[in-house]
């Protein structure tokens, strides 16, 4: 009966050992993916980075084009090429 209980009991330590590697190994592949998932959020970070300064850059150029000098000198360009336009008609 001693040798019956000593096998379980080897049994179970072999088992607890095989369980443990898995564990071990499990958690290195975990860190690994943590890891990698961490240098793909800085590089998506990065990349928003560069996005919002473009839209920035976007947003100040529409508001200088919005704004009421462009539009008076585009009214004023308008009132050139008009007067240059019919001066070469009359010519």
């Amino acid at each position: 009966m001693l040798t019956f209980i000593a096998v379980c009991l080897g049994l179970l330590t072999v088992a607890h050992i095989a369980a443990a590697v898995v564990l071990i190994v499990t958690l290195l592949q975990v860190r690994r993916a943590a890891e990698a998932a961490e240098v793909v959020a800085y590089q998506a970070q990065d990349q928003v980075g560069r996005f919002a300064e473009a839209a920035r850059k976007v947003e100040g150029l529409a508001g200088t084009l919005g704004s009421g000098w462009v539009k008076a000198g585009t009214a004023a360009l308008g009132v050139l090429i008009a007067l240059w336009s019919a001066r070469r008609r009359n010519g």
